[in-house]
């Protein structure tokens, strides 16, 4: 069943990051990404693994965007343990750098946004964990432009589901960003 599960997401991302051909650093987002933290529940703290996929789109210094990811959360003991997940987020981000003009003196078009390697981002939301029953999310970080078409993400991310036993999921996620063509 994790085999396939793997094929179907490996698939998605081959297909989502062949058509990657974006224009700006608004354009939507297609996102892998794994990571390490803590989980902590009833008193006891275990080593958390949280991996999976998101497409998102939250244009830099709108104020508004959204976010749905599905993935894993749970202990890195035991696999059977954890809880699929599925969220809907709320997210907002911003730009740290200066965009370029459009074209050279030779008229040449250029990467408009070129000067937009930095972008922060905030996210929050509602998560079903398929193990645990529901939380909420919540969250930030940045991703980093390599080039138009790709990022590194760097997250830090919390589900908090509030049900006895309440629980955190908290870890420290790091992705790759392919920007889809809109």
């Amino acid at each position: 069943m994790k085999d396939r599960r793997f094929t179907v997401l490996l698939g998605l991302f081959l297909i989502f990051g062949a058509s990657a051909r974006a224009q700006d650093a608004a354009s939507p987002k297609f996102t892998m990404f794994a990571g390490a933290g803590v989980l902590a529940k009833q008193g006891h703290v275990a080593g958390d693994l949280q991996a999976g996929a998101s497409l998102d789109e939250a244009p830099p210094d709108a104020w508004g965007g959204f976010s749905i990811e599905g993935g894993y959360v749970g202990p890195w003991t035991s696999g059977k343990t954890g809880s699929g997940e599925l969220s809907l987020d709320y997210m907002a981000s911003w730009n740290l750098g200066s965009s370029g003009k459009g074209r050279t003196a030779k008229g040449t078009a250029y990467w408009k946004d070129r000067g937009w390697h930095f972008l922060p981002f905030v996210s929050a939301g509602y998560t079903r964990l398929f193990g645990t029953g529901n939380a909420l999310n919540y969250g930030g970080g940045f991703d980093y432009r390599l080039s138009y078409k790709s990022a590194i993400r760097v997250e830090m991310r919390d589900y908090y589901a509030p049900a006895t036993p309440s629980q955190h999921n908290v870890a420290l996620r790091i992705g790759w960003v392919g920007y889809l063509r809109d």
